[in-house]
């Protein structure tokens, strides 16, 4: 490793080749960044002549695949943004002085000193000193050229050349003094050996703070960089660039999502999103390098990643091409719900590889391993559908969202896929206490008191609902407003009409839904008594043809009676629109039944008595109070408090209590230092954390240590 200070000149002089290789992102600094190198150029331009002015560093190492005759190729590491930003400002004014402006040096100079191998013939592809990635080379090639653009020039390095050109044209910023301060500014170069120096670790380090890189980027360096040429060409080429091209112009944080996504599929484990490369690397590690078909492991991971990517940009950005999926992908995407992505994509891509395998085979003609495989196109619908229903449903219901990326998470874990389809409705159906998929009651309970005018789902579900009763003739709510028929603010002949108990009637069912409904005549309705409404000529509930009016249209009046009864209607409907699983598929998939043994309870501790047993009851009503879903269960030597499952379990003792919190001795925050590390020893319950509780007065630290616990469960 070389590493020395020179000027962009020296960095560049002579016949060189900068190469961005293919696992480098490609050019992204906007607007701002190069404002702020431009006031950086500009300063060094007016500073004392002499002094040092440094302006970052570029890493590079010689390609080995190109020793071209008289070029000298170098490829990249670090530091692509900022020489082509100063490529690109060089650029600009050498074409303000082939237009005959002043900048201080002639075009041919800018060009042979930074630009241009001038011993190169022109036009070649080593004439010019740098050389961009797949989709930034052509458009940088042209500007280099004077070659016209065209729509597909439309990018980062088109946008920031014109940038510069318009600030030194526009007279904003003096061109001499921009050339004076490039002719002047540093820069540190560090040049690999090849061979001998590790472009990976050397890399990593230089982007360890995590700010300057995506987790995208560098990902894509970890699997392209360490490769041979041919193997890096033809996994970029196949699989890579191919693959991008699923993520549109919102590469970077699409492809951090999917990248999210993909992991908790493939190791069943929901990783942080500022781990994401540390956690691909684990993955990718963990594999044997060379795969029993042959392959490199980087280019089976690429494929996967490429095929999966395909399936997810199905799922996630409206790609789907068949017209009922899609709609069912675009529902959900507007409940915001993207921790179903994990359940999904693992769904598609059994839905995708089972069709994959019996290509246009007749199921009468397959055979009995075919026919026990998976998915048909209407069982993936139903079950995107059903999921849409469990995440509706559940927010209808006021359940918090906590815990639902752990859910989805594990929820394939238990589906038998020789039975997929109705195994995996039993899961939903197996889930309980805070998880639980909400019944139809609970659903028509809820939504006579809910507000629901206030969800940014209100509009959502209003249009399903209208929508269920004329499928073929779909009505977008974006064309109605929402309509209270009892109205936001009580006139006299409201008041009267509802009753000496109009105000309570009115704060208690405004906003829900039995009495809310679409309307094109908002402003005309406003606040007119209810027969106004019903019979004015134009925009009146009589000529309305919305479904949803139906029942409105039937009544004479409108109070708390009729909110309530039109309330438990439409609950039907909702129910119909977001159904729940088939019961009969919990039978067909119950666990069986525990051998049955020895009832334990309270009484079985002979440690519970006296001081140790009030101690405890203490503690339970401390437990049992941080979440409605908790609960008690007695084992044989200790007593477990969990949800699903348990969190805090407490072992009786003569003289305390000795808890067992299921977390990892990490995970726990212990200002006071009362927890014991108990990882690999053996120990009754569950968790790496032993902490004793001896009397009542600890009970407010404690019970803090047990609710980290519980929070862990039921995260998001």
């Amino acid at each position: 490793m070389d590493a020395q200070k020179a000027t962009l000149f020296q960095l560049v002089d002579g016949n060189k080749q900068f190469r961005i290789p293919i696992y480098q992102r490609a050019y992204s600094w906007r607007q701002e960044q190069c404002s702020r190198l431009l006031e950086d150029v500009l300063t060094i331009a007016s500073a004392t002549p002499g002094a040092s002015h440094f302006l970052g560093s570029v890493v590079y190492v010689a390609d080995g695949n190109f020793m071209a005759a008289g070029v000298n190729a170098l490829l990249v590491i670090d530091g692509q943004q900022r020489l082509t930003t100063l490529s690109l400002m060089l650029l600009a004014l050498r074409r303000l002085a082939l237009d005959g402006k002043d900048v201080g040096a002639t075009p041919k100079s800018i060009g042979n000193l930074y630009l241009f191998n001038g011993n190169e013939e022109e036009g070649s592809e080593d004439f010019i000193k740098l050389r961009l990635t797949r989709a930034d080379k052509d458009t940088y090639r042209k500007i280099c050229l004077d070659i016209p653009f065209g729509q597909e020039d439309d990018n980062r390095v088109l946008a920031n050349f014109r940038y510069f050109l318009n600030a030194f044209e526009s007279g904003r910023v003096d061109p001499k003094e921009a050339y004076k301060g490039v002719q002047r500014l540093q820069l540190v170069y560090i040049a690999l050996e090849l061979g001998r120096d590790n472009p990976q670790l050397i890399f990593e380090s230089m982007n360890s703070t995590g700010l300057d890189l995506a987790q995208a980027d560098l990902i894509r360096n970890f699997v392209l960089m360490g490769l041979p040429h041919a193997l890096q060409e033809r996994i970029y080429n196949q699989h890579w660039f191919p693959m991008e091209g699923h993520f549109g112009q919102q590469y970077r944080d699409r492809f951090d999502s999917f990248m999210r996504t993909y992991l908790t599929v493939r190791s069943g484990s929901i990783p942080r999103e500022d781990e994401v490369y540390s956690a691909f690397k684990k993955h990718v590690l963990a594999l044997p390098e060379i795969q029993e078909n042959g392959l490199h492991r980087m280019e089976v991971v690429a494929a996967d990643l490429h095929e999966q990517a395909g399936y997810y940009a199905s799922i996630a950005f409206g790609k789907e091409t068949d017209p009922e999926l899609r709609a069912a992908f675009h529902d959900f995407a507007t409940l915001r719900a993207d921790v179903a992505h994990p359940f999904f994509l693992e769904l598609y891509s059994d839905f995708k590889n089972a069709l994959a395998v019996k290509g246009n085979a007749k199921i009468e003609e397959m055979d009995a391993a075919d026919k026990a495989q998976p998915l048909t196109r209407e069982q993936l619908l139903d079950l995107v559908r059903l999921t849409e229903s469990y995440v509706f449903r559940r927010f209808l219901c006021g359940i918090p969202t906590n815990s639902m990326n752990k859910t989805f998470a594990g929820l394939s874990k238990g589906v038998d896929k020789t039975r997929y389809h109705r195994s995996a409705q039993a899961e939903f159906l197996k889930l309980t206490t805070y998880r639980k998929f909400p019944v139809a009651a609970e659903v028509a309970q809820m939504l006579a008191d809910r507000d629901v005018y206030n969800s940014p789902r209100c509009a959502y579900l209003l249009e399903r609902l209208e929508n269920y009763f004329h499928p073929k003739e779909p009505v977008k709510a974006a064309a109605y407003t929402i309509e209270h028929v009892m109205p936001q603010t009580l006139s006299p002949e409201w008041k009267e009409a509802l009753g000496d108990n109009a105000e309570v009637i009115h704060q208690r069912h405004l906003h829900t839904l039995g009495n809310l409904t679409l309307t094109g005549y908002n402003s005309e309705l406003s606040c007119k008594p209810f027969k106004t409404k019903l019979e004015m000529e134009e925009g009146g509930f009589l000529t309305s043809p919305l479904a949803l009016n139906k029942f409105i249209r039937q009544q004479t009046a409108w109070g708390e009676f009729e909110i309530l009864t039109r309330s438990a209607l439409l609950a039907e409907t909702v129910c119909k629109v977001w159904p729940e699983p088939d019961n009969s598929t919990l039978a067909e998939f119950a666990e069986p039944e525990e051998a049955s043994g020895t009832a334990y309870t309270l009484d079985s501790y002979p440690q519970l008595s006296g001081p140790v047993r009030q101690l405890f009851d203490l503690l339970e009503e401390r437990v049992l109070a941080l979440h409605p879903a908790a609960r008690r269960e007695c084992k044989k030597l200790y007593v477990a408090f969990k949800l699903e499952t348990n969190f805090v379990d407490v072992v009786p003792q003569s003289s305390k209590l000795l808890l067992v919190i299921n977390l990892s001795f990490d995970q726990i925050d212990d200002p006071k230092g009362w927890c014991r590390d108990i990882t690999g020893l053996g120990r009754w319950g569950n968790g790496d954390i032993e902490v004793a509780l001896t009397e009542p007065a600890q009970l407010d630290y404690v019970t803090g240590l047990i609710e980290q616990s519980l929070a862990a469960q039921i995260q998001e």
